[in-house]
């Protein structure tokens, strides 16, 4: 995310301009967790969960994020993007952050 789209995130949504993106996640709405390690073994795949989002893992990349969350099969998983601001680390969805209804 360029410095232009955080700063126009953080109008939009009244954030305080010190906010910083962290970078995108995996996120499951079900159980309300975040993505906290992925794997592929020689054995087969690994998935750490965690409900606390400064603990999940970061991708700089939303495809890559996509790519993870698409392998996950036991659950919808969605691609979140994760801000820092102050008082706590904020969770928004793609459709929530890029503007569509």
């Amino acid at each position: 995310m360029n410095k232009l789209q955080l700063d126009s995130i953080i109008e939009r949504f009244n954030l305080a301009p010190s906010t910083t993106f962290l970078g995108c996640t995996v996120y499951l709405p079900e159980t309300d967790e975040f993505l906290a390690q992925h794997e592929i073994t020689a054995t087969g795949k690994v998935w750490k969960w965690t409900p606390l989002p400064f603990k999940a893992q970061k991708f700089t990349d939303f495809k890559a994020a996509r790519t993870v969350a698409n392998r996950y099969k036991k659950a919808p998983a969605e691609v979140v993007y994760l801000f820092d601001t102050p008082n706590q680390i904020m969770a928004m969805g793609h459709k929530v952050v890029m503007g569509a209804n």
